[in-house]
């Protein structure tokens, strides 16, 4: 258990010294670790897949978009931050996410088109 704790804490400490690098390098690690599962789960493995999955959800756009949050709503507000975030720049990721997972793919990105709601 202390060895978790110890982990948390140098996690913490990485978030202080190295906030940029230290949510993209966790991001790029849980998005390999989504890859992994799908890929197990399909019964079939691709490390290209895997490490172009991890490497298109490192961008730290999410960094910036929370400071300018913070910078125009101050410190709280967290209702107000999480409704702007789910409402206007979700979205933009998602559609972001599915177009660069298909330019690596080298598919036009109409290859989404057919998808039902």
């Amino acid at each position: 258990m202390q060895s978790l704790v110890d982990a948390g804490a140098w996690y913490d400490k990485q978030m202080k010294v190295r906030p940029l690098w230290t949510k993209a390098v966790t991001s790029s690690v849980l998005a390999a670790c989504s890859s992994a599962v799908s890929q197990a789960l399909r019964r079939r493995a691709s490390l290209r897949e895997l490490l172009s999955f991890a490497a298109q959800a490192a961008p730290p756009v999410s960094h910036f978009w929370f400071q300018l949050l913070d910078a125009r709503l101050g410190s709280g507000r967290i209702f107000t931050k999480t409704l702007l975030d789910q409402v206007l720049f979700r979205p933009v990721m998602i559609a972001y996410g599915f177009a660069s997972f298909a330019l690596k793919l080298r598919q036009s990105t109409c290859a989404f088109s057919g998808v039902r709601y």
